[in-house]
């Protein structure tokens, strides 16, 4: 009988540590943030991810959907607010965290660099949520048509459901411009929930996988066609070209899970239109 306990014991040991670790907040969409903020200019954002695949210490998420609303204040300051909504996979769909977010662009993306710093605060609706604290740069590297982004941030909870610990997330992105107005690129996201007592690979969520971008002018003021990529074009009007005018921006990609914390699949929808 002993024996008979201690195997049991061990058998559920990886469900017990999964229950102990997994976070409960679920809000889970995937954007790399740039450095570009331009005073006056108004950004409406619909970003959607769905979710496959379910390895014994992932999350199990339907879908996540977070829209969002940004103006920028100064020419160096953009403050968006947000509500985030999620459908797991045994519940109804709720709307889990309302927040806001900060974007202060330290240095703008010219001789091949951007710097900025990203400040956000989420806090809880759904009685399973938590309040969240989000914080770190956000590095720009490359050219017009090659960019390079980097979002190493680190996110601590507060209030009821906290967690004990601070986490670490990176997300990255490289676009390549192929033809005016398109690109293509790969995404990178992975999330390390203690980082100062890190439960290992089995734990972390990584995943990687291509993105497609489009953008397209829609007012009278800006050219008819579809535009390029330019962080100083959609910046507006840096090197005459562009007099304003709204733009339409989607990206839609497939992230790979990597690892036993990972959904196997998620697909990555992102809407926004700038004014």
């Amino acid at each position: 009988m002993p024996m008979l306990h201690a195997n049991l014991l061990r058998a559920l040991l990886p469900v017990m540590a999964c229950l102990w670790l997994a976070p409960p907040v679920l809000a889970a969409t995937f954007e790399v943030k740039d450095t570009e903020v331009e005073k006056g200019k108004i950004a409406v954002e619909i970003n959607n991810a769905v979710f496959s695949g379910f390895p014994l210490n992932a999350e199990r998420l339907r879908s996540s959907h977070e829209f969002l609303f940004g103006y920028g204040f100064t020419s160096w300051l953009a403050v968006s607010g947000k509500i985030n909504f999620d459908k797991p996979t045994a519940d109804d769909f709720q709307v889990s965290t309302a927040g806001v977010e900060a974007i202060a662009t330290l240095k703008k993306f010219e001789n091949g660099l951007g710097i900025a710093w990203f400040t956000g605060a989420d806090f809880r609706v759904h009685r399973d949520e938590t309040n969240t604290v989000t914080f770190g740069p956000v590095v720009q590297l490359g050219t017009e048509k090659t960019q390079v982004l980097i979002n190493p941030f680190f996110a601590k909870t507060f209030g009821k459901n906290r967690e004990h610990g601070l986490e670490f997330s990176l997300a990255w992105a490289l676009k390549q411009e192929v033809s005016e107005g398109i690109a293509l690129g790969i995404e990178g996201y992975s999330v390390f929930p203690d980082i100062g007592n890190n439960p290992g690979a089995d734990f972390q969520e990584h995943r990687i996988g291509p993105v497609l971008y489009l953008e397209r002018s829609l007012g009278t003021k800006a050219k008819s066609a579809a535009r390029g990529l330019s962080i100083k074009d959609s910046g507006g009007a840096a090197d005459g070209k562009d007099a304003g005018g709204p733009k339409l921006l989607v990206e839609i990609g497939v992230l790979f899970g990597l690892t036993g914390a990972t959904q196997g699949t998620a697909f990555k929808i992102k809407g926004g239109i700038t004014f």
